[in-house]
C-alpha cells in the first residue's frame, strides 16, 4: 500500500471515529497540520480547556502527521506525534525509503487574553528526538468581536528559516547566536537559538461551523526542499475548517502555492459528561386531593360523561 493510501485510510478511519465523538468545544479553537492549536502550519497562542484531548491526522503529498494532544493543565498543553515523510533524510545522510520519527511538544500559556491584551504562549516543539521539526515560538492572538482572531509570533529552528534575521536574544548570551544540528540523541539544549523570523495570519470564523484561516509561514523547509520534496513558490498558506458537529474537524489546506493538505481533528473532554450522574434533584411528586375530593360522589347530572370527556381532551 502506498503512503497516499495509508495515510487516507487512516484520515477516513480517524473521521468515522469522531462521528461518535459529539462534544462541546470552543469555536475559536482549530488544529493545524501538526496536530495542535494553530492556523496551517503555524500556531497560535491557544490553549484548549483543561483536560481537553485531541487527535489529529495532517496529510500532505508525501507526509503525514498523526498528533495527539493533550492539555495537561489550564496552561501547559502537551503533544506527542508520530510523523512519516516519504524519501527524507537528516542533515549528513542519506536518503533510504520513509523517514519515520517520533516528536514531543509543550506550549504554556502564560498571559490569558483580555479586554485589551492578547493571549501570549511560548512553545517548544520536536525537543526530544531526531529534531525534523524542532523549532521554538512565542506567539500572541487576539479576537476582534466574535469571529476574528490576528496571531503574530516569532520563531527560532523550523520556524525561524523564512526571511530569518539575527537572533535577538544574542544580545543576551552569545550561545542564542548559533544553532547546533540536532544530535538525534535525545534532549538537545538548543531552544531559541539561530535565527529567529516572524510569522503571523487571521481567523474568520464565518459561521459556526466554517472557518477561513491565511498564514504567512516562518517555515522554508529547508531540508524537504534540498532533497526535492516541497518546493515554496510563497510563504503564504491557506485553509477552510469545517465543523461539521462538536467534536470534529475538518480542514482543507493550500500551502506554498502549489500543494494541498488535508486535516482530520477529532476532540473529547471528559469533563464533557454525555448523561448525567443521577446525583440532580428528584421531580415534583404528583399533588394529592383534597380528602373532600377523594370522597365526593360522582354527580352525572352536575357531570354529565360528555363533558368530562371534553374537559380531558382539552
Amino acid at each position: 500500500m502506498t503512503g497516499k493510501a495509508i495515510g487516507g485510510a487512516a484520515l477516513a478511519g480517524l473521521l468515522a471515529l469522531g462521528a461518535g465523538a459529539a462534544q462541546a468545544q470552543d469555536r475559536g479553537i482549530t488544529y493545524n497540520l501538526y496536530g495542535t492549536p494553530g492556523l496551517i502550519d503555524m500556531p497560535t497562542a491557544l490553549v484548549p480547556r483543561d483536560g481537553e484531548i485531541a487527535a489529529t491526522i495532517g496529510a500532505t503529498q508525501g507526509n503525514q502527521r498523526t498528533t495527539l494532544s493533550f492539555q495537561i493543565t489550564p496552561r501547559l498543553l502537551g503533544s506527542f506525534r508520530f510523523s512519516r515523510t516519504a524519501d527524507f533524510a537528516l542533515p549528513g545522510e542519506v536518503p533510504d525509503g520513509a523517514f519515520v520519527d517520533r516528536s514531543l511538544d509543550l506550549r504554556f500559556r502564560f498571559l490569558e487574553e483580555s479586554e485589551f491584551l492578547p493571549s501570549i504562549s511560548v512553545g517548544v516543539q520536536d525537543f526530544v528526538g531526531a529534531g525534523q521539526y524542532s523549532g521554538e515560538y512565542i506567539v500572541a492572538s487576539k479576537a476582534f468581536g466574535d469571529s476574528i482572531r490576528v496571531t503574530a509570533g516569532l520563531g527560532w529552528g523550523r520556524y525561524g528559516t523564512q526571511n530569518g534575521f539575527t537572533n535577538p536574544l544574542a544580545a543576551l548570551s552569545d550561545h542564542f547566536e548559533t544553532r547546533d544540528a540536532p544530535s538525534g540523541n535525545g534532549f538537545d539544549p538548543i531552544w531559541f537559538t539561530g535565527d529567529a523570523a516572524v510569522f503571523g495570519g487571521i481567523e474568520w470564523a464565518a459561521t459556526d461551523t466554517l472557518t477561513f484561516k491565511a498564514e504567512y509561514s516562518s517555515d522554508a523547509y529547508v531540508r524537504e526542499a534540498e532533497l526535492g520534496l516541497v518546493t515554496v513558490d510563497v510563504p503564504v498558506n491557506a485553509s477552510l475548517t469545517w465543523k461539521p458537529r462538536p467534536g470534529l474537524q475538518v480542514a482543507a489546506n493550500y500551502l506554498h502555492g502549489n500543494t494541498f493538505g488535508l486535516t482530520g481533528t477529532v476532540i473529547f473532554n471528559p469533563n464533557d459528561r454525555p448523561f448525567d450522574g443521577g446525583f440532580d434533584p428528584a421531580p415534583v411528586p404528583v399533588a394529592l386531593r383534597s380528602p373532600a375530593e377523594r370522597t365526593a360522589p360522582w354527580d352525572p347530572a352536575a357531570q354529565p360523561p360528555d363533558a368530562l370527556t371534553a374537559r380531558a381532551r382539552a
